[in-house]
């Protein structure tokens, strides 16, 4: 079965920034396990909000659950100003609904600047993916997962030196830009 191309540059993307790379310790696993759910869809906010209540129900699922789910944007929200609104507005209603205890959300976008940063910095590479996409994770999944780390904490640190010491001309290799 052939993947979307959204799918497939996710997957790419995947392989060799955040696994190849290493910027998630505990991806490889998740990943090679067949424990990361697609869900691609172009935005809209009834789809999207659609999209995270089937995710979550099957994260929560007592019988069959899944790990974690990538809802990929395959249109809209292109700019990451527009993104960020959303994807705040979907914590704020997880929150709210007391699911903040039980799901994770975590964010990337083709366009990601960490607030700190100049936006041409190659350490934003660490959030950007090849279209916007909100990441759910299973709390306790992560808990457990970051419970066999050994600094956790170092981790972002660690991504931006990985970046930097490959240089912006490799990392746009690697997401095919360069």
């Amino acid at each position: 079965m052939q993947s979307s191309p959204p799918i497939a540059q996710t997957r790419q993307w995947i392989e060799k920034m955040v696994i190849g790379l290493h910027l998630c310790p505990f991806a490889a696993k998740v990943y090679l396990d067949n424990q990361l759910s697609f869900k691609v869809l172009p935005y809209s906010e009834s789809a999207l909000l659609q999209a995270i209540n089937a995710a979550v129900a099957q994260m929560l699922d007592d019988v069959d659950p899944i790990s974690t789910v990538l809802i990929v944007l395959s249109e809209g929200l292109d700019r990451f100003e527009d993104y960020l609104d959303v994807y705040y507005g979907i914590e704020e209603e997880l929150s709210r609904c007391g699911l903040d205890a039980d799901i994770q959300l975590a964010s990337f976008h083709p366009e990601y600047v960490f607030a700190d940063a100049d936006p041409d910095a190659v350490t934003n590479y660490t959030n950007r993916s090849p279209y916007p996409s909100i990441h759910l994770l299973r709390v306790a999944d992560v808990h457990q997962a970051i419970s066999a780390h050994a600094d956790v904490h170092g981790i972002p640190e660690k991504n931006k030196e990985t970046l930097k010491n490959h240089g912006l001309a490799e990392v746009l290799r690697l997401v095919g830009q360069g």
